[in-house]
């Protein structure tokens, strides 16, 4: 009797002590980058761009261009989710960073003149809750962000205050569990495309103004039950007179490559959309930093047959 009471002091005494090494020591930068640098072994997901003559035949570089071992003010596990935006000639990468220390997402920042090299500078955005996929635009002069914030349960508007470094919460906007947001203007309106479910399920809502209301489309959701496009995977954009929707193939395994669709029906009562010839856009190569899965795309036009895009890849 007096051996099992023995033990189990011990024991309660190893948690309180595995609690408060965890806590209180490995909670620490030092310890946290430790812990980062075994994780980076794996060189989980990183950020890359690629370039090519049209929009829709990149050419995957052989590096990337950020790593979590460049994140300065914390301990990374990976980088991921990149947005891209350009301003009086500086490039502004806004992606997803992965910390250890709070077990959740937080949103970057890295700069450059010439997209070739990139110095990061900051967190600047950090909240309770994980934070990714921070799609930053503009309108009316003004810098806005909407970051995935599935674990808020709502899409959330933030806007520079100021640019880029500090973002304030200006609303919800929609209430949910929502993956991946992606905001376009077209047509007049507002239009938000969101995937639900286990990236099965995309829904689309409108709205006449960025803040609201917002509205659910009737046909919601207007793909159902798709792994191979249902989560979207980088801004829409307007290439060649037509809306292109960047979609994540996840039916083989979560963010496996990029596909690109054509909307050729963005209504208040339908919506359609068709295939690009050149699909898959995006796709793993074996080996390196993109190995095993690539779905992220930010596209620009940089001259008359020159395209970059900003791109993520996981090595394992």
């Amino acid at each position: 009797m007096k051996k099992a009471y023995t033990v189990g002091i011990s024991v309660v005494f190893l948690l309180i002590t595995a609690f408060t090494l965890d806590r209180f020591v490995f909670g620490s930068y030092y310890f946290n980058n430790l812990r980062a640098n075994h994780l980076l072994r794996r060189e989980l997901w990183s950020i890359g761009i690629v370039r090519g003559e049209t929009p829709f035949q990149l050419a995957v570089p052989g590096n990337p261009i950020l790593r979590a071992r460049d994140i300065t003010d914390t301990a990374a596990r990976m980088v991921a989710d990149p947005f891209a935006v350009q301003e009086s000639g500086q490039w502004y990468l806004f992606f997803e960073i992965d910390s250890v220390s709070t077990h959740q997402g937080e949103i970057g920042l890295a700069t450059s003149t010439d997209t070739t090299n990139w110095v990061y500078q900051q967190i600047v955005l950090d909240e309770p809750f994980h934070l990714s996929y921070p799609y930053v635009f503009k309108w009316d002069g003004v810098y806005y962000m909407i970051p995935e914030s599935h674990k808020a349960n709502a899409i959330r508007l933030y806007r520079a205050d100021p640019f880029p470094t500090h973002w304030t919460h200006v609303t919800d906007l929609i209430q949910g569990d929502y993956q991946d947001p992606s905001i376009v203007r077209y047509d007049n309106r507002w239009w938000i495309f969101a995937s639900t479910g286990q990236n099965e399920n995309m829904e689309i809502f409108y709205a006449d103004k960025l803040t609201g209301p917002w509205c659910a489309h009737p046909k919601n959701p207007v793909i159902p039950g798709d792994r191979t496009r249902a989560r979207c995977g980088g801004r829409i954009r307007e290439i060649n007179g037509n809306l292109v929707r960047f979609a994540q193939d996840c039916l083989t395994r979560y963010g496996h490559r990029l596909q690109g669709f054509k909307i050729t029906t963005l209504t208040l009562e339908d919506y359609k959309e068709q295939s690009l010839e050149e699909n898959p856009l995006l796709v793993p190569d074996g080996s390196g930093w993109n190995a095993y899965r690539m779905h992220q795309l930010d596209l620009y036009q940089t001259g008359t047959n020159s395209w970059i895009g900003f791109v993520d890849g996981n090595a394992h």
